[in-house]
Protein backbone atom coordinates (compact mmCIF):
# COMPACT_ATOMS: atom_id res chain seq x y z
CA UNK A 1 0.00 0.00 0.00
CA UNK A 2 1.26 3.38 -1.02
CA UNK A 3 -0.26 7.15 -0.10
CA UNK A 4 1.43 10.00 -2.05
CA UNK A 5 -0.01 13.30 -0.88
CA UNK A 6 -1.31 15.41 -4.21
CA UNK A 7 -2.55 18.68 -3.05
CA UNK A 8 -4.37 18.72 -0.33
CA UNK A 9 -5.36 14.80 0.51
CA UNK A 10 -3.57 11.70 0.35
CA UNK A 11 -3.87 9.44 -2.56
CA UNK A 12 -3.96 5.89 -1.55
CA UNK A 13 -3.15 2.83 -4.05
CA UNK A 14 -3.45 -0.53 -2.72
CA UNK A 15 -1.54 -2.99 -4.93
CA UNK A 16 -2.54 -6.16 -2.46
CA UNK A 17 -5.50 -7.98 -3.92
CA UNK A 18 -6.72 -9.10 -0.71
CA UNK A 19 -6.35 -5.74 0.89
CA UNK A 20 -8.07 -4.14 -1.77
CA UNK A 21 -10.57 -6.56 -1.35
CA UNK A 22 -11.02 -5.61 2.46
CA UNK A 23 -10.92 -2.27 1.87
CA UNK A 24 -13.60 -1.81 -0.86
CA UNK A 25 -15.96 -5.02 -0.13
CA UNK A 26 -15.58 -5.48 3.34
CA UNK A 27 -15.39 -1.84 4.67
CA UNK A 28 -16.42 -0.05 1.59
CA UNK A 29 -18.86 2.41 3.80
CA UNK A 30 -15.21 3.59 5.09
CA UNK A 31 -13.97 4.38 1.09
CA UNK A 32 -17.52 5.78 -0.14
CA UNK A 33 -17.73 8.80 0.61
CA UNK A 34 -15.54 11.77 -1.06
CA UNK A 35 -12.67 14.12 -0.39
CA UNK A 36 -13.41 17.89 0.62
CA UNK A 37 -13.82 19.79 -1.72
CA UNK A 38 -10.09 22.24 -3.03
CA UNK A 39 -11.12 26.19 -3.50
CA UNK A 40 -12.18 26.31 -6.61
CA UNK A 41 -14.87 23.25 -5.70
CA UNK A 42 -15.92 25.11 -2.50
CA UNK A 43 -17.10 27.93 -4.97
CA UNK A 44 -18.15 25.86 -7.63
CA UNK A 45 -19.72 23.49 -5.26
CA UNK A 46 -22.38 25.94 -3.83
CA UNK A 47 -22.28 24.44 -0.47
CA UNK A 48 -22.18 21.17 -1.25
CA UNK A 49 -25.16 20.76 -2.90
CA UNK A 50 -24.08 19.60 -6.20
CA UNK A 51 -24.30 15.96 -6.88
CA UNK A 52 -21.29 15.52 -7.81
CA UNK A 53 -19.39 17.19 -4.58
CA UNK A 54 -22.16 16.05 -2.02
CA UNK A 55 -21.39 12.87 0.37
CA UNK A 56 -23.35 9.67 0.23
CA UNK A 57 -26.11 9.69 2.05
CA UNK A 58 -29.81 12.01 1.81
CA UNK A 59 -28.78 14.79 0.17
CA UNK A 60 -27.15 12.93 -2.61
CA UNK A 61 -30.61 10.79 -3.18
CA UNK A 62 -32.61 13.74 -3.17
CA UNK A 63 -30.47 15.44 -5.65
CA UNK A 64 -30.49 12.13 -7.83
CA UNK A 65 -34.18 12.06 -7.37
CA UNK A 66 -34.34 15.97 -8.42
CA UNK A 67 -32.47 15.72 -11.35
CA UNK A 68 -34.38 12.10 -12.73
CA UNK A 69 -37.88 13.58 -12.43
CA UNK A 70 -39.54 16.26 -14.79
CA UNK A 71 -36.43 18.74 -14.39
CA UNK A 72 -34.49 18.31 -17.42
CA UNK A 73 -35.77 18.77 -21.57
CA UNK A 74 -33.58 18.44 -24.49
CA UNK A 75 -33.19 22.07 -24.20
CA UNK A 76 -32.24 22.40 -20.87
CA UNK A 77 -29.81 19.46 -21.42
CA UNK A 78 -28.31 21.45 -24.00
CA UNK A 79 -28.17 24.42 -22.16
CA UNK A 80 -26.36 22.52 -19.12
CA UNK A 81 -24.08 21.11 -21.90
CA UNK A 82 -22.22 24.02 -23.04
CA UNK A 83 -21.73 25.08 -19.87
CA UNK A 84 -19.99 21.85 -18.02
CA UNK A 85 -18.14 21.96 -21.77
CA UNK A 86 -17.13 24.96 -21.16
CA UNK A 87 -15.71 24.22 -17.61
CA UNK A 88 -14.40 20.76 -18.26
CA UNK A 89 -12.14 22.58 -21.38
CA UNK A 90 -10.61 25.24 -19.11
CA UNK A 91 -10.47 22.44 -16.29
CA UNK A 92 -6.76 21.77 -16.37
CA UNK A 93 -5.90 25.79 -16.13
CA UNK A 94 -8.23 26.04 -13.28
CA UNK A 95 -6.24 23.15 -10.58
CA UNK A 96 -3.63 25.72 -10.44
CA UNK A 97 -6.11 27.93 -8.67
CA UNK A 98 -5.97 25.14 -5.91
CA UNK A 99 -2.79 25.42 -4.63
CA UNK A 100 -2.75 28.13 -2.83
CA UNK A 101 -5.13 30.31 -3.65
CA UNK A 102 -4.34 33.36 -1.46
CA UNK A 103 -1.69 33.69 -3.90
CA UNK A 104 -3.29 32.52 -7.12
CA UNK A 105 -6.28 34.88 -6.61
CA UNK A 106 -3.55 37.92 -6.87
CA UNK A 107 -1.19 36.08 -9.64
CA UNK A 108 -3.69 34.51 -11.73
CA UNK A 109 -6.57 37.44 -11.12
CA UNK A 110 -8.06 37.13 -14.84
CA UNK A 111 -8.10 33.06 -14.25
CA UNK A 112 -10.41 33.60 -11.48
CA UNK A 113 -12.38 36.02 -12.92
CA UNK A 114 -12.78 33.63 -15.86
CA UNK A 115 -13.78 30.79 -13.52
CA UNK A 116 -16.35 33.21 -11.64
CA UNK A 117 -17.50 33.45 -15.08
CA UNK A 118 -18.44 30.23 -15.76
CA UNK A 119 -19.68 29.58 -12.29
CA UNK A 120 -22.15 32.48 -12.68
CA UNK A 121 -23.32 31.12 -16.45
CA UNK A 122 -23.63 27.40 -14.29
CA UNK A 123 -25.81 29.19 -11.78
CA UNK A 124 -27.35 30.62 -14.31
CA UNK A 125 -28.59 27.78 -16.19
CA UNK A 126 -29.01 25.02 -13.04
CA UNK A 127 -30.98 27.84 -10.39
CA UNK A 128 -34.30 28.65 -12.51
CA UNK A 129 -34.26 24.85 -12.95
CA UNK A 130 -34.03 24.48 -9.19
CA UNK A 131 -36.98 27.30 -8.04
CA UNK A 132 -39.19 25.56 -11.32
CA UNK A 133 -38.70 21.92 -9.73
CA UNK A 134 -39.43 23.42 -6.26
CA UNK A 135 -42.59 25.30 -6.95
CA UNK A 136 -43.89 22.03 -8.76
CA UNK A 137 -43.80 20.48 -5.90
CA UNK A 138 -45.37 22.92 -3.85
CA UNK A 139 -48.55 23.11 -6.54
CA UNK A 140 -48.45 19.83 -5.85
CA UNK A 141 -48.80 19.48 -2.35
CA UNK A 142 -50.98 22.34 -2.68
CA UNK A 143 -53.47 20.29 -4.80
CA UNK A 144 -52.97 17.17 -2.44
CA UNK A 145 -54.51 19.41 0.18
CA UNK A 146 -57.53 20.50 -1.29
Amino acid sequence: MVTLHIGSYPAIFVCDHSLAHQALVQKGALFADRHSSVSTGKIDGINKHTINLVGYGPTRRILRKNLTFEILNPFQIRRIEDVQRDLLLNFGGFNILNVRPRVTKVLFYKLWKKFLRIQKSQEDVLIPLIRARKKAKQENLEQDNT
